[in-house]
């Protein structure tokens, strides 16, 4: 164990206290540019300065222009400061020296040569590495500087959605958390105005004595579908500006494969350069094998909900206070199936994943944002479009309270409850006791050690103490073991629970795809979810900025262009709202109930087709890229192609000369310019 911390050999914390005698952490300062030798008199501390070639700057005043000799006396309770050194109690200023690359730019390259497999690199797979246990954990450390600075402008838990200063996130975190952010701000801010028509299409519900086959709720339905998709296109030219404000146009075209990628090394066809070949037809069999391993998963799933159900009506009879238990009793189970199968689904999409041997990490990742999706889709709405769209027409085996929406609203907002609180205690919860944990432990591990010290050593370490400090050696006792059973930084660091760069906004991002499938599809049926996803929503903001600061480990920068295939996720979701929308209030809600069901169909086809042209108006109507990005972008390309490429311009290669006009210039007796 040490306490010695990464940022002493920048900073020099030296404190001396008349009372308290030398600090006994001296002999553990340990500085860059100045080397300090001390010697202690009756009357005064003496230090003298010897200068590395590469002298840092105070005020910016060099720290060769100091005298070379320096006394202070005892009454003084703080030596000289020597470098930009301030105590961490009162903060941390910046370190003198600057630098071309951000922290997470230096991160990336030595992530890049660590797992490069080409001349220059160290041709390592840093993730089989830790899974082969041949390491225990390969992570960066987070910069104190740095973090302190970007707790203090971003953790602000009355900040707006749209008033985070993102670009700070990517500056420390990278492009892929920091576009994540982007994302569920953009969200939350547009469910301002969902949450506006969903207060008021409850207040009509309310009104009508909490119907809701309320007369608003048709009209709510459409605006939600459409509000789904002017969120999606908005969100297109959004994320487009952020990847060419950010440098990451172009960056998946550019990007290299994964360590864990296995092929044959062979020639490429198209350059003729060494590469990787994995063939088509093995690949096409994985893809294969491993779509019949989630098929059947989906299967056991539809399963559990079938057994769920029959336990609901088993305990339909049971009536407590006038409140059919069954109901509640089975909305509550789906609701930790769902979270349930969601963790241990997780797990076994990974390993049909790295099965599957792809190329590049947006590869892998969009085909396990694929999986995941068809799994969580039907284990997280199943239930829903049972009770909506089969329990009306099963009456003699599953009849329904009152109405098949009442059902429907109380299973939705049962799910969706629970969801919130089991989501939010699983994510900050658990790793904070699991750290929690590992520390105690390792904690009394140490101590029990120290106190199994023989006693000869305890009094030579006392004796040392008495000479040196002159004080109390028993008293100092306590001190010395604790010292011993201090961790360093890294240690500390090692003990927090890892936010993994891709896994950990995966999980975040689909649970955002959860959410905005009970905002848009079964909405009509509790208005109020538009209320609740905006209060989550605003929450995990905050939550998510405090655990990456506070809770986890730092994770390792990475770039990304876009959210990947997330955005054909969501318009997936966009577009079964509108039918799903046009169905609930078409055939399960008793808008209709009274005409025929050919009437009913033509409800259902007439709002479909009407609300799918309006987002196809949208669609049409609103570009995915602003022209201003459009005209920044081709910009880029023309100097790129100037400068790096060293192409030419088309009229260069053309003899204009007899297209030229020849003007006449007169130049008059007197000239007004001054040059």
């Amino acid at each position: 164990m040490t306490t010695m911390k990464p940022w002493d050999e920048i900073y020099i914390p030296f404190e001396y206290n008349q009372t308290d005698g030398i600090p006994p952490h001296l002999d553990l300062i340990l500085q860059k540019w100045v080397i300090l030798h001390l010697s202690v008199d009756n009357d005064n501390i003496n230090f003298n300065i010897m200068h590395n070639t590469a002298s840092p700057s105070v005020d910016g005043v060099e720290m060769s222009t100091l005298s070379d000799k320096h006394s202070v006396g005892r009454d003084t309770t703080y030596v000289k400061k020597l470098s930009e050194v301030q105590s961490l109690g009162n903060g941390i200023k910046h370190a003198t020296t600057e630098s071309l690359f951000r922290s997470s730019d230096r991160l990336k390259l030595i992530y890049s040569i660590l797992n490069c497999h080409h001349p220059g690199g160290c041709y390592l797979d840093t993730v089989q590495l830790i899974r082969d246990k041949c390491v225990l954990s390969i992570y960066p450390l987070h910069d104190v500087v740095e973090l302190s600075y970007l707790q203090s402008h971003w953790l602000n838990i009355l900040e707006f959605p749209w008033k985070q200063d993102v670009t700070k996130v990517k500056n420390y975190f990278g492009e892929k958390i920091g576009l994540y952010f982007v994302f569920l701000g953009f969200y939350t801010t547009y469910l301002y105005i969902a949450a506006l028509f969903g207060v008021i299409a409850w207040i009509n519900v309310a009104v009508e004595d909490n119907d809701p086959n309320a007369p608003a709720i048709p009209y709510f339905a459409g605006f939600m579908s459409v509000w789904a998709t002017l969120v999606l296109e908005l969100w297109k030219r959004k994320e487009k500006r952020y990847a060419l404000r950010w440098g990451m146009i172009g960056f998946e075209a550019q990007e290299q494969n994964r360590p864990a990628f296995v092929g044959e090394k062979r020639l490429s066809s198209v350059n003729g350069k060494p590469t990787l070949y994995f063939p088509v037809l093995e690949r096409s069999l994985r893809s294969l094998k491993t779509s019949g391993v989630i098929m059947v998963s989906i299967i056991c799933v539809i399963g559990v909900i079938a057994l769920i159900f029959l336990i609901q009506i088993a305990m339909s009879d049971i009536v407590i206070n006038g409140t059919q238990v069954g109901g509640i009793v089975g909305s509550i189970l789906l609701a930790v199936q769902i979270q349930v199968l969601n963790y241990y689904y997780g797990e076994l999409a990974l390993k049909l994943n790295d099965y599957e041997n792809h190329r590049t990490d947006t590869e892998y990742e969009d085909s396990l944002i694929v999986k995941t999706f068809l799994f969580q889709f039907v284990n997280s709405f199943v239930s829903l479009f049972y009770v909506a769209f089969l329990k009306p027409f099963l009456e003699a085996i599953d009849p329904c309270t009152e109405s098949c929406m009442y059902d429907l609203q109380t299973m939705l907002a049962t799910i969706f409850i629970t969801r919130l609180g089991l989501g939010n205690v699983t994510e900050v919860g658990m790793p904070m006791i699991t750290s929690f944990l590992e520390r105690r432990k390792i904690k009394l591990h140490v101590e029990a050690a120290v106190n199994k010290e023989n006693n000869e050593v305890e009094k030579s370490v006392m004796r040392t103490n008495s000479i040196v400090y002159g004080v109390n050696t028993k008293d100092n006792l306590n001190t010395i073991i604790q010292t011993k059973c201090d961790m360093s930084e890294v240690e500390r660091s090692f003990l927090l629970p890892t936010y993994d760069v891709m896994l950990g906004p995966f999980e975040d991002y689909a649970e955002m795809v959860i959410q905005f499938g009970y905002t848009t599809m079964f909405i009509v049926a509790f208005p109020l979810a538009t209320v609740m996803s905006l209060f989550n929503n605003y929450v995990e903001l905050r939550v998510d900025a405090w655990k990456l600061t506070h809770v986890v480990r730092r994770p390792e920068p990475r770039s990304c262009e876009d959210i990947g295939s997330w955005f054909e996720i969501f318009e997936v979701i966009s577009y079964a709202a509108v039918f799903v929308n046009s169905g609930l209030v078409a055939f399960t809600s008793t808008s209709a109930i009274n005409t025929t069901w050919s009437n009913r169909v033509w409800i259902f086809v007439l709002m479909s087709f009407g609300l799918m042209g309006i987002k196809f108006l949208f669609q049409y109507f609103i570009p995915d890229i602003s022209p201003e990005v459009t005209i920044q972008e081709q910009r880029n390309e023309y100097f790129y192609g100037k400068i790096v490429e060293n192409k030419q311009d088309e009229i260069e290669n053309e003899d204009n000369s007899s297209n030229r006009t020849a003007y006449a210039y007169t130049v008059g007796f007197y000239d007004d310019d001054p040059m």
